[in-house]
């Protein structure tokens, strides 16, 4: 019994690390430099393209689960000019069923516009590049993380609707 209670706060503790991590792009960032350590600090780079759109990934059930934000930008590195696209720099997820697909747009713009506020740094090595939404800002929706919270918000509202009819019924046959 004993051990049962120990792996269960320890499966506890990690998903609430896995969400606060997920959540916080100053520790994404953190967790980045620290993995990525011969990468340089571009200066100069202009945006070209940004917008945001909805998307039912990851497993694609006709609902809108997220709003990305698609960034496409110029930068110089090595005295050579590249463009990159990133069609995910960033999400905003949904935390419940009432979200819409516009809902999430305008979440996802509100951010855009914060972060924007702030000079983002580009990163960048000799095959690739990456640009460090650098904020101390908290946000529980861009975790990745709720879309499974969010699956599962959806298996207890089906058992609940399934459980009340099943009720409904048996009270309605006598």
């Amino acid at each position: 019994m004993r051990n049962y209670k120990f792996y269960l706060m320890f499966i506890l503790s990690t998903l609430i690390l896995i969400i606060f991590i997920t959540s916080s792009p100053l520790l994404k960032n953190k967790f980045f430099l620290m993995t990525h350590s011969n990468w340089v600090k571009v200066n100069n780079f202009k945006i070209i393209e940004t917008y945001t759109y909805c998307s039912s990934e990851p497993w694609r059930r006709g609902i809108d689960r997220a709003a990305y934000r698609y960034i496409k930008y110029e930068y110089s590195f090595d005295k050579r000019k590249y463009i990159e696209e990133n069609e995910k720099l960033f999400g905003v997820y949904r935390i419940n069923l009432l979200d819409n697909c516009e809902k999430l747009k305008e979440k996802n713009e509100v951010l855009w516009n914060e972060y924007n506020k702030n000079n983002y740094p580009l990163y960048a090595n000799i095959s690739n590049s990456k640009i460090l939404i650098s904020n101390d800002l908290f946000k529980i929706g861009t975790s990745s993380f709720l879309s499974i919270l969010f699956e599962i918000q959806g298996v207890i509202i089906t058992l609940v609707i399934v459980v009340s009819c099943a009720l409904f019924y048996d009270l309605i046959r006598r």
